[in-house]
């Protein structure tokens, strides 16, 4: 159950789910209240701030030309993917379309209400493989709630294309672990490096941007490979 903070409001009822811990962008409000628990027990957990959904950050309101969607079916209120983040439709007319990169919970004072019910090892159906390039320091691994910035260059395993690199834009690649901003499979894979290190992870299609989710509006089904320098744990 996800509540207002400040005046107890139901935001979103609660329900049962089953799901894979760390693996499902779309629970991603679930992954930071369940971790630790013991099974039967119920916890409030606190999404204020950075340490939820986070503030909003009005430059994180970003207006592009409409003629970098050409032929898509744009609504206000929909969900982009684009340069590796998520975004919100918030208006658009023939010549310009403004995105909103904040969650759209950003700045609120929410409460997740979490019993865990049951714990399964899950079905190895789909995963990411890691080959580590260099070693970090082997003790400071992310966890979720975590933010981290990393220089990272994804690219199509099928024929090595380059759809995304952070060293073209000279500034690292930064997210919350947890958050849902970034795709499943490079938040399951980073909990395996440790700061300072470099591995190159294997994603399947289904964990990259295969599904519809909030990260993906119109699915790519093309495994790709993601090289991430881990840089920063906060």
């Amino acid at each position: 159950e996800l509540k207002n903070g400040s005046n107890g409001t139901i935001i979103e009822a609660g329900k049962e789910v089953d799901y894979v811990l760390g693996e499902t962008a779309d629970m991603h409000l679930l992954d930071a209240a369940i971790e630790g628990m013991s099974v039967g027990e119920t916890k409030e957990s606190p999404f204020g701030g950075d340490a939820g959904f986070g503030e909003r950050n009005p430059d994180w309101v970003v207006q592009y030309g409409r003629d970098m969607f050409q032929g898509a079916k744009l609504e206000v209120g929909m969900q982009l993917e684009l340069q590796g983040s998520s975004a919100s439709v918030v208006a658009f007319d023939d010549s310009i379309v403004t995105l909103d990169f904040n969650h759209p919970l950003a700045g609120l004072n929410a409460t997740i209400v979490a019993t865990l019910i049951s714990v399964e090892a899950p079905c190895e159906s789909v995963q990411v493989v890691v080959d580590h390039i260099t070693q970090g320091d082997g003790i400071t691994f992310p966890k979720i709630g975590d933010t981290l910035k990393v220089h990272c260059v994804g690219s199509y395993a099928d024929n090595d294309e380059v759809f995304y690199s952070s060293h073209e834009k000279a500034e690292p690649y930064e997210f919350q672990l947890g958050s849902g901003k970034a795709i499943r499979g490079l938040e399951i894979g980073i909990r395996n490096i440790s700061l300072g290190g470099t591995a190159r992870l294997k994603i399947p299609a289904d964990l990259a941007y295969g599904r519809q989710s909030q990260t993906v509006q119109v699915p790519v089904k093309r495994d790709v490979i993601f090289e991430v320098e881990l840089l920063s744990i906060e």
